[in-house]
């Protein structure tokens, strides 16, 4: 993964009134591993992985300080926290959490402050600055700072509480005698927690082809401990 590393010599904060545009998240298809070859796995392992996720362009926080100030607020965020692009304005690109903004009470007259904290990559030099942005009705600000020792690499975010997703899996589970033990699981609306686990078996003598919901593997050898196969047609919804 790419690190980027900047040294300020001392932290300012800079304030802007900007336009933020929503980034949304991407939906994307998976399903591994490919068709028509042979593996290798062992008990325990997925023999196929197959579905569909929300994910963005991220990035991973690396080294910052315990205790970064904003004014009169702390900075949420600590090393290895990963913030997906959800906004840019024209100077920057914007990693944030927008279900993690907070909300308090102005003080003017009843009305609530929307407050957001992030990482703001400048997009004329790829310099990382922590940020604040403050919205109110139509007022608030962007507040970037400038901040000595914060480092930042690129990965991937995907959202685990997707709630139109979808996921398969098929884990082999051992062998007893002739037959080998596997186990289901679906997945939908919390990609963390399965919705759905079958435990199920199948007799090798009787077939060298299992499956599973329109899965169908061709075993090619298998142990207590690891099974040899292919992948000879994908499950169906």
């Amino acid at each position: 993964m790419k690190k980027i590393l900047f040294i300020a010599v001392a932290a300012s904060l800079i304030s802007c009134t900007a336009n933020v545009a929503n980034v949304q998240l991407q939906r994307r298809t998976y399903n591994e591993p490919a068709k028509n070859e042979v593996h290798t796995r062992e008990i325990g392992d997925k023999l196929i992985l197959q579905g569909e996720e929300d994910y963005q362009d991220a990035v991973r926080i690396t080294s910052i300080s315990n205790d970064v100030r904003l004014y009169n607020t702390t900075f949420p965020y600590s090393v290895g926290k990963i913030l997906p692009l959800s906004g840019q304005t024209a100077e920057y690109k914007m990693y944030f959490l927008a279900n993690e903004a907070k909300t308090k009470n102005s003080g003017y007259y009843g009305a609530t402050n929307e407050i957001t904290y992030g990482i703001a990559v400048r997009k004329s030099d790829n310099k990382p600055f922590v940020f604040i942005n403050q919205v109110m009705g139509s007022l608030g600000g962007l507040k970037t700072k400038d901040v000595e020792g914060l480092s930042i690499e690129n990965t991937t975010f995907t959202d685990s509480n997707c709630k139109a997703c979808f996921k398969q899996e098929f884990i082999f589970n051992g062998k007893v005698d002739n037959n080998l033990k596997f186990v289901y699981r679906e997945y939908s609306e919390n990609m963390a927690r399965p919705a759905f686990t079958q435990d199920l078996q199948y007799d090798i003598n009787e077939s060298k082809t299992v499956g599973f919901k329109g899965l169908r593997i061709e075993v090619i050898k298998a142990t207590n401990t690891q099974i040899e196969y292919k992948i000879l047609s994908d499950f169906t919804k």
